[in-house]
């Protein structure tokens, strides 16, 4: 098993939240889910969470302060079995339109979704839909 330490901000405007489709580049499975990715090499998990969302939705987001959640589960991608070590943030957007998006082909779009609809968005990915449920509970 990989063991990956990764950041994600889970974007609210009002009664939506932001989340990304992704498609796994062996399974092709497709799925939504918070944009984030992996912690590079000196960089913190607040500027990690900001980065990532950026480059998978375009939009520039501040952290809300006191909201992050640190998890620790077993994630399949690409043929891979990975330890993630995921730090969690809520974050609002700073504008109403995103950028161009430039990311990675498994990163199919972003989209608005109601946090109502969070049961069945992450009906397969249990550790995730208990995240987002624990930050939208949580949130100030």
């Amino acid at each position: 098993m990989i063991t990956r330490h990764r950041s994600a901000a889970l974007t609210i405007d009002g009664s939506k939240m932001l989340l990304i489709e992704l498609e796994d580049p062996t399974t092709k499975v497709r799925f939504w889910s918070v944009p984030g990715g992996g912690i590079e090499h000196g960089e913190s998990a607040e500027v990690a969470a900001v980065r990532e969302t950026l480059e998978e939705t375009g939009y520039q987001v501040n952290l809300i302060e006191d909201s992050k959640l640190e998890t620790r589960y077993p994630f399949h991608w690409d043929a891979k079995d990975y330890d993630c070590h995921t730090t969690w943030f809520l974050a609002t957007r700073t504008e109403t339109e995103p950028s161009t998006v430039d990311d990675e082909a498994y990163v199919l779009r972003h989209a608005w979704h109601p946090t109502s609809d969070k049961e069945r968005l992450f009906q397969d990915h249990p550790e995730i839909l208990e995240a987002v449920t624990y930050l939208l509970t949580n949130r100030q």
